[in-house]
């Protein structure tokens, strides 16, 4: 076992060509791990909308916006610090797991028995046996085989790739069926078990590294030195995400939960997802290259170049077919979500832009930066939401964090500026293409939408997708000429990693 462990550890020591493969694969696999994900994601949402009410949507927001409130509250950002850190770590694997374990057992008690409180705040008894049986979800959770943050840490994502979507298939397998049978909640809260099950058991298959019962205080406080920046971002990262959740439910109601909580997947999934798969690649891609400043900034010029040119569209697309997608798919009920839905698709987009720079700090060190600009954040949002959400109901809640986002954006570009030295001309050179690309199709496809109103099938949906598509690559090979951007150079590097020619001249740019 050992062997294996020093044989992943090993690899960690390559650099140059070397490194700028592995980020080029790593996000072929992961990105192909999220797509499933989020296909399935969305194949499960829209059949479980299609039989289940929006007051058993909101419940089951609920629940999970209480377990999440649990899980950052003690989220120790162990794993992250054993991402960035890049001296053997297999010191310190048993006491994270050991922390890990405690933390399950005991976030299961509390929600066990604090579940009568919570029923008690919404008036909802029904509650208590949703809550007391979805914290089982903190101890399958916590057992899991700590051994899997090699994974990311040497980014050997093939694995990841299994791990990831282990749960995801799981859950899609479980849920819908019993969704057809059930028809309420009940059948997402076991459907999201039996995924926390499943990856439980892949992770001690899939990796040979066996926790023990070997805690050490010293490696723990240790951990914790970094990590408490780690926990500090993920309470402000929770107030971000479900704040508005827990206002809408007091204020508005759980039907309107439901409905607002449908608005925020469905706009944030696409854009966000692929932000995710990136920062879990350049994380410790930037934590082998922090020591050379040029190599980190044009890096993370690639990566928000990358990250734009992806979720941008999604945005954009999502903003033309929202309200045909809900009328063909999810029904009358939903329609409410129309407005909602098209305002959060700024959102995703903000978010996603916005992950690219908490990766950069994270892995030059530097999660305090990280944590700032995440305060920003939760500080406009606390000041806009209520007022927004009293007077424009779940539209004021959407216009709320949109502003909030835009405000840590502008921040974390002024802390890139101050710490990497990175200009505001640079940021702006790999935004302008794919803003000015998803502006034109969208344009071209509300104007198409509005000469045809009435036909909302299927193959209206498919022509106004493809004429969106084929608008902004056009708009982006056109852009990027006048402003010399290379995105053909995204490409270039992909298929190197694969082993094909990068043609681009700025292809090595992680080299």
């Amino acid at each position: 076992m050992d062997q294996n462990v020093n044989q992943i550890s090993d690899s960690a020591c390559k650099s140059g060509p070397v490194l700028a493969q592995k980020v080029g694969r790593g996000t072929v696999w992961l990105t192909s791990a999220r797509g499933i994900t989020v296909a399935l994601g969305l194949i499960r949402t829209t059949v479980l909308a299609r039989l289940l009410a929006p007051d058993d949507f909101g419940l089951m927001v609920f629940a999970l916006t209480t377990i999440a409130v649990l899980e950052k509250f003690s989220q120790s950002g162990f794993e992250k610090a054993l991402i960035q850190r890049r001296k053997d770590i297999r010191e310190f694997l048993d006491t994270a797991w050991l922390i890990m374990v405690v933390r399950g057992f005991a976030l299961f008690a509390i929600l066990f028995f604090g579940s009568v409180l919570v029923a008690a705040f919404y008036e909802k008894p029904e509650i208590i046996s949703i809550l007391r049986v979805i914290a089982i979800s903190f101890p399958l959770r916590g057992l899991t085989n700590i051994g899997v943050v090699y994974f990311k840490r040497e980014m050997i994502f093939k694995k990841q790739f299994v791990f990831q979507l282990s749960e995801a298939i799981a859950l899609l397998a479980v849920s819908i069926p019993l969704a057809f049978l059930l028809r309420n909640v009940w059948a997402l809260v076991l459907g999201m078990l039996a995924g926390n099950l499943v990856q439980l058991v892949v992770s001690y298959v899939i990796h040979p590294y066996r926790p023990g019962l070997n805690f050490n205080l010293k490696k723990a406080v240790e951990l914790f030195s970094f990590g408490k920046w780690i926990y500090a971002a993920s309470i402000l990262v929770l107030i971000l995400g479900y704040g508005g959740n827990v206002l809408v439910a007091k204020v508005l109601g759980f039907a309107a939960l439901g409905i607002y909580g449908l608005a925020y997947r469905y706009s944030s999934l696409p854009a966000t997802e692929i932000a995710q798969v990136i920062s879990q690649v350049t994380l410790p891609a930037y934590s082998q290259i922090q020591s050379d400043l040029r190599k980190v900034r044009d890096a993370y010029l690639r990566v928000l170049q990358t990250v734009a040119f992806i979720s941008l569209p999604l945005a954009g697309i999502i903003f033309v077919l929202g309200t045909p997608f809900i009328k063909m798919f999810l029904g009358e009920a939903w329609l409410p979500m129309t407005g909602p839905l098209k305002i959060l698709c700024f959102a995703g987009a903000l978010r996603a832009i916005q992950n690219t720079s908490g990766s950069l700090f994270t892995g030059i060190g530097k999660p305090k930066v990280a944590t700032q600009i995440t305060a920003v954040n939760v500080v406009v949002l606390a000041l806009a939401m209520y007022p927004l959400t009293l007077k424009f109901g779940i539209a004021g809640t959407a216009i709320a964090v949109v502003m909030s986002l835009f405000a840590s954006n502008s921040y974390a570009a002024f802390k890139a500026h101050q710490i990497a030295r990175i200009s505001y001309s640079s940021l702006g050179k790999q935004l302008v293409a794919p803003v000015l690309s998803v502006l034109a199709f969208v344009v071209i496809a509300m104007i198409v939408q509005s000469a045809s109103f009435y036909l909302i099938n299927i193959f209206f949906f498919c022509v106004i997708l493809i004429l969106s598509v084929i608008t902004y690559i056009g708009s982006v090979l056109l852009l990027d000429r006048l402003f010399d951007c290379d995105t053909v150079g995204l490409y270039s590097l992909v298929l190197k990693s694969l082993g094909f020619k990068a043609p681009s001249k700025n292809a090595e740019q992680w080299s």
